[in-house]
């Protein structure tokens, strides 16, 4: 029964965010047919991201007290009005609006906490890891499908999908046995002082990823690729990432401890960022920058949720789960959204740059626990 209950979850995490993802790879490059200003591309990007933030921790309070699975056929429901408001938008207002309905359906936190209720105190991180995972892969996958489908479809092909993926994920919600539970009181006390830092880390790598977003579409555009043939760099450039993350969390299950790869990821991260800018001009050397920061993200998405649950006490799981999302997700939409501005008036530079001292941050707040023997995967 867990087993059931942590594929059924990581399944319905995956299904709704391989729809979203899969703007994130074309939005910057089509929607420049509608005339739209980079700052405004940045908003079309960041506003889900915007919504998701204000209202993950009413979500999470309101699981709390009135269970997770009607929240959760909310959530998911608002999913699928937003994904139809985007098959039919003709203008970027319209797909602005569409991303919001999409965004309001803050039910990440929900499925996480819903995940943890019907699992054993022990196997918690196992499942948060996988739900990680399950991630990843989906946007891995996401960023192979979304310039096919948009080359074939148009970005209303992307809203068509996302529709019938979030439709799949509501049959699953419904027809899964679940424990649908409510708060039965607080149990235990969070630890504030790591709770803050994995947050913070939630809201830089997500503010990274759509502000690099904002730049890498135009990078292979720039190098020869037309909009229909992204996917070409996208396929083995995703396979890639997905294989060394695979190797290295396959060493850190021999023995490795997590905490090495977690600094080596954030790392992995800035360099990433900062070489993608200087050789942006040469596809090998770009295309080998873009594996180095999906196989980094990939990494420090799939470990984030394990800390995060490790430290939320049971009967504010709800709460905690959705500060969390609620932060990561204003990542996004902070990204875009300062992305975009500092592109439009700055230049791309200024975007590396950005990016660059959020990783900084992030990495000096967690030099400090480096040497304090973090879980490993193995333990998990």
């Amino acid at each position: 029964m867990e087993k059931l209950i942590i594929a059924g979850g990581a399944s319905i995490m995956a299904l709704r965010m391989l729809g979203l993802f899969m703007l994130l790879p074309v939005l910057a490059s089509y929607t420049t047919n509608l005339h739209a200003a980079p700052i405004t591309i940045g908003i079309a990007i960041g506003i889900y991201g915007l919504m998701q933030a204000m209202l993950q921790i009413p979500f999470g309070m309101l699981s709390d007290r009135f269970g997770r699975k009607q929240l959760i056929l909310i959530g998911l429901l608002l999913l699928i009005i937003g994904s139809i408001i985007g098959i039919f938008a003709n203008n970027i207002i319209w797909i602005i609006i569409a991303r919001s309905v999409q965004g309001a359906g803050a039910i990440g936190c929900v499925v996480l906490a819903l995940v943890a209720d019907n699992t054993r105190v022990e196997l918690v991180p196992r499942a948060m890891a996988i739900i990680g995972i399950s991630i990843g892969a989906a946007f891995t996958l996401a960023f192979i499908l979304g310039p096919l489908v948009a080359a074939w479809l148009g970005i209303s092909g992307i809203f068509f999908i996302t529709a019938i993926l979030a439709s799949i994920a509501l049959v699953i919600v419904i027809f899964l046995p679940i424990k649908n539970t409510r708060n039965t009181g607080f149990v235990g006390s969070p630890d504030v002082s790591k709770i803050s830092k994995i947050i913070f880390g939630a809201t830089a790598l997500h503010a990274s990823l759509a502000a690099m977003f904002l730049i890498i579409p135009n990078i292979f555009t720039g190098l020869g690729f037309a909009r229909e043939e992204l996917w070409q760099c996208y396929l083995p450039i995703m396979l890639l990432s997905m294989l060394v993350t695979a190797i290295f969390i396959r060493f850190t299950e021999n023995g490795g401890a997590l905490h090495k790869l977690f600094i080596g990821s954030i790392i992995g991260l800035l360099f990433s960022e900062v070489l993608l800018y200087n050789y942006s001009n040469n596809l090998v050397l770009a295309c080998m920058c873009v594996i180095g920061f999906f196989t980094a993200f990939n990494l420090l998405e799939a470990h984030l949720p394990m800390q995060v649950s490790k430290h939320a006490p049971s009967g504010k799981r709800g709460l905690v789960l959705g500060m969390y999302s609620s932060m990561q997700f204003l990542g996004v939409f902070l990204g875009g959204v300062i992305g975009g501005y500092l592109q439009q008036y700055f230049g791309v530079m200024a975007v590396v740059v950005f990016c660059v001292i959020l990783g900084s941050l992030w990495l000096v707040l967690y030099l400090p626990r480096f040497n304090k023997g973090e879980v490993t995967w193995q333990e998990a």
